[in-house]
């Protein structure tokens, strides 16, 4: 697990992008759900984003080693999927595949009607 960034750039060098993961198999719960990232020749100011088509993930922040996202709900009967691309200026663009899988009416029921 990578879980910092190099020194900032003072020499010249292609950044190169390093992600912990490439898949990222989630129930479907949703939640908020870190990717740890290092960067090696990095660029002072600099840090990655994250796009995709999903409306079911958004960004939520991302630190020197860490970007967060906050994952929807799954609420179908369906596994769904998306691509992540992640984006960091200089280097080849990374990208992960996120799979949410198919509701579980148990936990559904428990997050609607929590127990006390």
């Amino acid at each position: 697990v990578m879980i910092g960034c190099d020194a900032d750039n003072l020499g010249g060098g292609t950044p190169v992008l390093t992600l912990d993961c490439s898949e990222l198999n989630l129930t479907g719960s949703g939640g908020d759900i870190p990717i740890y990232y290092g960067v090696k020749n990095s660029k002072k100011g600099e840090k990655p984003s994250m796009t995709t088509t999903a409306d079911w993930i958004t960004l939520k922040s991302v630190t020197s080693s860490q970007i967060m996202l906050t994952i929807a709900p799954n609420e179908s009967q369906e596994t769904r999927e998306a691509i992540l691309y992640i984006p960091y200026s200089g280097a080849e663009r990374q990208q992960i595949l996120v799979r949410s899988l198919e509701c579980n009416l148990h936990e559904l029921h428990d997050k609607v009607y929590p127990r006390r």
